[in-house]
């Protein structure tokens, strides 16, 4: 039987996208992507990723003195999950309920609602094969 993995905090799904987005990296390389939006210290993205390694997020492996880290689960995956639980837990299940909280946000532009609608076409589209 699959373990399931403990949820991942807003900083570690931050790290979990720059490792997924490099399919490989070091503390170094995370480090300075993250410097390009926040600051933050070395040594806490190095304590946060060593912890997503004892959590089974990340394995590892050393070449000379370099830790590389890559994630042990896909990103596409991970989403899915994250976005199940979301519905099931904050909205009851109820798709209803979850896009009129995207749309009373007001983060959903005509640009994005135009994509919401191509992907339900292709849903439907998938349904019908």
């Amino acid at each position: 039987m699959k373990q399931e993995l403990p949820p991942l905090s807003e900083s570690q799904l931050e790290i979990m996208n720059i490792i997924w987005d490099a399919k490989e990296t070091t503390v170094n390389h995370v480090w300075q992507t993250l410097q390009t939006r926040k600051i933050v210290a070395r040594n806490t993205v190095q304590t946060l990723m060593s912890r997503l390694d004892e959590k089974m997020w990340l394995k590892h492996k050393k070449v000379g003195n370099i830790f590389y880290y890559s994630a042990t689960k896909p990103k596409s995956n991970t989403l899915k999950n994250m976005a199940d639980k979301l519905l099931n837990n904050a909205f009851g299940g109820s798709v209803d309920n979850l896009m009129m909280a995207l749309f009373d946000g007001g983060n959903i532009s005509t640009e994005d609602s135009k994509k919401i609608r191509e992907l339900i076409d292709q849903f439907e589209e998938n349904q019908n094969d």
